[in-house]
């Protein structure tokens, strides 16, 4: 929906139809007839070389030559004789060859019928996961980045702030109601649209970042942690000095491999993870308990990779390291707004799941009408 977007929009990356043709041959541009080269039988015909008869002989040439500097009459040729629309009786039939293409219906049809096979393509693909690979808000996480420009995720109150947008990311106008994943709470929709538009606009700040050759790991890193803070403040959420975190975002230093940059980030989600477990206790009465789903960014270079980790007990058994679901490369161009869509996805999802804990008073997420007043020390 590459806005995104232009912006360019392919849908989740890799979507867009290809209406390219294949080029024109020579054979193709040429219409003129190739003119024979061979005399005819009785002797008497010239041959024709660039529509230019054959050079006479040089008496011959000397009267013509005569004839020519006593009259010379200039006739246009047909291809400079020309008549304006208003010398024709029906001027308007004259520029018929001017008007700009129309698509026809058919054409239309085509391209709605290749959006949907793309689209059934997709969905097929995201759903056939191995078995027991993701939970179920993995697999849900997964779906909605691989599915992201085929199907509505901002509120149609937003199409006059994003006029680029593909219609597909809107809510269809007539049939059910549809609640996209995108949604305002609290504040208005001038800083939700201000907060994506910033969000969108990462991707070409990280290419400058490859012109004035400066790492960009902190500028997607502070992009993030950004649209974090709206995110919270829109849901009216508020955290105490005991929160845990349900997300974690690490930057690659200078002279550290990625493989160091993971590690630690899997160390960090697994911290927070003994944490949840500490807090909700491992009683029989509890393991049927809905853990929250943690969610990490980690970024080298441009490239943004988003892992998850289970706190459930069971699952980490089975799987102690986080899981990997996706990686976008933010200084590609013709994606800049589908990059940034998987990582306001990945923060929605992240906000919701701190709300579902901001309503069981747990993870030290509560709601700014609930929350208590720092006790002040000088008091």
């Amino acid at each position: 929906m590459q806005i995104d977007g232009g912006v360019d929009f392919v849908a989740g990356g890799e979507s867009s139809p290809d209406f390219s043709s294949s080029p024109w041959g020579l054979a193709d541009l040429v219409e003129a007839d190739e003119p024979s080269s061979k005399p005819t039988a009785d002797g008497l015909a010239t041959l024709i070389v660039n529509n230019e008869p054959l050079k006479p002989s040089r008496s011959r040439r000397k009267t013509q030559a005569k004839s020519r500097r006593k009259t010379r009459h200039y006739s246009p040729s047909d291809d400079e004789v020309y008549s304006s629309p208003s010398d024709d009786a029906n001027g308007d039939e004259s520029l018929d060859e001017y008007d700009m293409p129309r698509i026809k219906p058919n054409e239309k049809t085509g391209i709605v019928f290749d959006f949907s096979s793309e689209r059934a393509k997709r969905w097929a693909s995201a759903i056939n996961l191995p078995g027991g690979l993701y939970n179920g808000e993995e697999q849900d996480l997964f779906f909605r980045l691989a599915m992201r420009g085929f199907e509505p995720l901002v509120p149609k109150d937003w199409r006059h702030d994003f006029p680029t947008l593909p219609e597909s990311l809107y809510p269809p106008t007539s049939g059910p109601s549809f609640r996209p994943l995108f949604q305002v709470r609290r504040s208005s929709n001038l800083y939700a649209t201000k907060a994506l538009a910033n969000l969108f606009s990462v991707g070409g700040r990280v290419r400058d970042c490859d012109i004035v050759r400066k790492r960009p790991e902190k500028l997607i890193k502070d992009a993030i942690k950004k649209y974090f803070r709206w995110a919270m403040f829109d849901a009216d959420l508020h955290t105490t000095e005991s929160k845990i975190p349900v997300h974690a975002i690490y930057a690659q230093k200078k002279g550290e491999t990625t493989l160091q940059a993971v590690r630690r980030l899997n160390r960090r989600l697994r911290f927070l993870t003994s944490q949840y477990q500490k807090a909700f206790g491992l009683s029989e009465t509890q393991t049927s308990r809905h853990f929250p789903l943690l969610i990490g960014f980690i970024i080298c270079g441009p490239i943004v990779a988003i892992v998850t980790h289970t706190t459930d007990p069971q699952e980490i058994e089975t799987s102690f390291d986080g899981k990997f679901i996706s990686q976008f490369d933010l200084s590609e161009r013709g994606q800049d707004v589908w990059n940034s869509l998987a990582i306001a996805i990945a923060v929605m999802h992240a906000r919701r799941t701190m709300i579902g804990l901001a309503e069981e008073g747990l993870g030290g997420f509560t709601f700014c009408e609930t929350a208590q007043p720092a006790s002040d020390p000088d008091l």
